[in-house]
């Protein structure tokens, strides 16, 4: 089945890049062990995961919002995750709901507006003069290194960065 560009689509792939975006919107951000996971490396992993984000990206009209486009998606997974307990009248469900719903407003602007200077994080670029397609590059690039972050933790010894105990997980 050709895609829009022309190419054909092969159904492995895509099911490999939808997988890779479970995990991904799952919280699983790194890429190597996504890549395992699917049986393909960290490289092509990533590939996958910038492909799914560019498709939402442009399916919900979104540009340079792709970074909020993955968070409604990992919002709207939570909130399926949680809704037939709330159904069931589940207090602590309701609670998440509740939680999860304000998460949600907050990030789509459903709230009263918060006054946020339009800058980079030294303070000093006005972000608002960048074209789309560079401030969709910063996003991403924003976002592979903090992937990249916890790659390294990852690979810390574990006297360097214990796991987790069951009280803290």
């Amino acid at each position: 089945m050709p895609s829009r560009d022309g190419h054909k689509v092969d159904p492995a792939a895509q099911e490999r890049r939808e997988k890779a975006w479970e995990l991904y919107k799952a919280g699983q951000t790194n890429y190597a062990a996504i890549g395992r996971v699917l049986g393909v490396s960290g490289v092509t992993a990533r590939a996958y995961i910038r492909k799914i984000i560019e498709q939402a990206a442009v399916k919900l009209d979104l540009g340079v919002h792709q970074f909020r486009a993955v968070e409604v998606a990992r919002l709207d997974a939570m909130l399926a995750r949680v809704w037939p307990k709330v159904l069931n009248g589940d207090l602590h469900a309701i609670d998440r709901a509740l939680a999860i719903a304000k998460h949600r407003a907050t990030l789509l602007g459903l709230e009263m507006p918060l006054k946020v200077a339009r800058t980079d994080k030294t303070g000093e670029e006005d972000v608002t003069a960048l074209s789309d397609r560079e401030l969709a590059h910063r996003v991403t690039a924003l976002m592979e290194q903090e992937a990249e972050k916890q790659t390294r933790a990852a690979q810390l010894p574990a006297a360097v960065c214990p796991a987790p105990t069951e009280a803290e997980a």
